[in-house]
């Protein structure tokens, strides 16, 4: 290891007066080529220098006009001219608004026919001149449609390499994917990060990293375990890809050769999961497989979920502006306000509000507030786009202007 670059806790007289500037406290360095940097406990964005996530529009009803009525978004999509795309898995539609958030029209139907989306379509995204792209995992699939909604083309999902899963797209026209491989009634215990061009042809393999543990199942029945550790990777700029484990705050910068260039560290916690936890999460789980599983099945289902020892210190990951990174934190119970606490969904409501945002080098600037149980698709510029859930899983697509108080 040579060549320490950072700095611990440097004050410095700025050239222009002598103001007193405080610069970043952690360390960076190097290790036979790829840098790694120590953050330490405080930001580096000091009082007044935060950033902010304004809302500036927000499209959805409760009730009413079926053009803004949202069952299960998957996927947002930003367009030309301030346009939007909402991929609602629901109803099997791709909805388009304006900038204004006014309903221009929608396209898709349920079905298998070419252009024909299914339950489970599960990612939007758009690429050059408007094209927007639709992974549906029920009908196995990738489709490419024109702005307007006209079906251009179907491209296979791969099952040569077994299972994929969790896609998103550059914007560029390449497509990234988890994949894990079966033997037989076996999954492999290995998972690759994929990407593949639009015409489904395997470009490169990131990385290969341990399987997700969380639901595991043969002949005898499905087993769950909740909190297990997981990899979670975001696509970040020039082809990088940042990787990381849920249970430390420890992440990875793939370069667009698939080699690691950076490792971000950052402190961290490990907080055990506690048996009131386990309560708190089991009936949160009851709560929802009312409306998903019969009651035939769910004393079986409550039986066979199990507990990892501690909670994940992040739950996602996002590429940012100008190749910042975005983490999510976990929230445990006692974080949560209490309208939050009884109507949770463990499947979407475990990470914070407040994202720890990163500069390029993996420096930590500090944190920024989205609104509750907001999700964001999409980091372009100044615009944020994403979905906010309330108390009665009402969803609806806010976009939100990011404010800088700091120069880039």
């Amino acid at each position: 290891m040579r060549g320490v670059r950072g700095v611990f806790v440097l004050l410095a007289a700025a050239c222009a007066g002598g103001e007193e500037v405080v610069e970043w406290a952690g360390v960076e360095r190097d290790s036979a080529g790829v840098s790694i940097v120590e953050n330490p406990a405080n930001d580096l964005w000091r009082e007044g220098e935060s950033w902010t996530a304004e809302p500036t529009l927000e499209i959805g009803v409760a009730a009413g006009d079926a053009a803004y009525e949202f069952g299960d978004v998957r996927g947002v999509a930003l367009l030309s001219g301030g346009r939007i795309a909402v991929l609602d898995a629901q109803t099997a539609q791709v909805r388009l608004f304006g900038a204004d958030g006014t309903a221009l029209g929608s396209f898709g139907r349920q079905g298998s026919g070419p252009g024909e989306l299914s339950r489970y379509a599960d990612a939007l995204w758009s690429e050059p001149a408007d094209t927007l792209v639709v992974v549906d995992m029920g009908n196995r699939a990738v489709y490419r449609y024109t702005a307007d909604g006209v079906f251009a083309r179907a491209v296979r999902m791969p099952m040569e390499g077994g299972f994929t899963y969790y896609w998103m797209g550059d914007g560029a026209g390449l497509a990234y994917h988890n994949a894990r491989a079966f033997a037989g009634q076996q999954a492999d215990s290995q998972e690759r990060l994929e990407v593949r061009a639009a015409d489904g042809t395997l470009v490169r393999t990131v990385a290969t990293y341990p399987a997700r543990e969380s639901m595991t199942g043969d002949r005898s029945g499905v087993r769950l375990q909740l909190f297990s550790p997981e990899t979670r990777w975001a696509i970040g700029d020039s082809g990088a890809v940042w990787m990381g484990d849920t249970h430390a705050y420890r992440i990875w910068r793939y370069d667009a050769q698939g080699r690691i260039d950076r490792i971000v560290n950052a402190p961290f916690t490990a907080r055990p999961v506690t048996d009131a936890d386990r309560l708190f999460y089991i009936d949160a789980m009851v709560r929802l497989w009312e409306g998903r599983v019969s009651p035939a099945m769910r004393p079986q289902l409550r039986s066979a979920t199990t507990f990892h020892s501690t909670f994940p210190v992040f739950v996602s990951l996002r590429g940012g502006p100008d190749g910042t990174l975005w983490v999510q934190p976990f929230r445990g119970p006692d974080e949560m306000p209490a309208d939050e606490r009884s109507t949770l969904d463990p499947e979407r409501d475990l990470g914070s509000p407040d994202w720890h945002v990163f500069d390029r080098r993996g420096r930590r600037l500090g944190t920024v507030r989205f609104p509750p149980r907001f999700t964001p698709y999409v980091f372009a510029g100044e615009t944020i786009l994403g979905v906010a859930r309330d108390a009665d899983n009402v969803q609806r697509v806010i976009r939100l202007a990011l404010r800088r108080s700091v120069p880039r």
